[in-house]
């Protein structure tokens, strides 16, 4: 995590291309909050039900993208349902944006993934 002047931590962010949206988008790091949604509270208790609810885990990732894809002026670039749409058509942004925000906010690439 970036680090201000002042010593209070700073979101890091990064403009990352994506041709499919005509250009650029800002993508930032979680907050911990964010970070923390992503992890799967049955399949770390290990019940039964976790398992089921695994598959779960992958509605989270627009709705991160929601929160974390943001357009120049610092809004959001699309809303939870349009990213959802988008990657009906464009699978490979959600999980290239997805994972940026991973390496941005300090975990390896497809790593929420990997573990879900």
């Amino acid at each position: 995590m970036a680090q201000a002047t002042n010593g209070s931590p700073v979101l890091r962010k990064e403009a990352v291309p994506v041709e499919s949206l005509g250009g650029d988008v800002i993508v930032r790091a979680m907050l911990g909050s964010e970070r923390l949604s992503l992890g799967n509270l049955a399949r770390l208790r290990g019940d039964a039900e976790g398992a089921q609810e695994i598959g779960d885990d992958f509605k989270l990732v627009p709705r991160l993208l929601a929160k974390v894809v943001l357009n120049e002026q610092g809004d959001p670039f699309m809303t939870a349902e349009e990213w959802d749409i988008h990657g009906g058509s464009h699978p490979e942004d959600l999980l290239r944006l997805f994972d940026r925000c991973q390496e941005l906010s300090g975990r390896t690439p497809g790593e929420a993934r990997k573990n879900s």
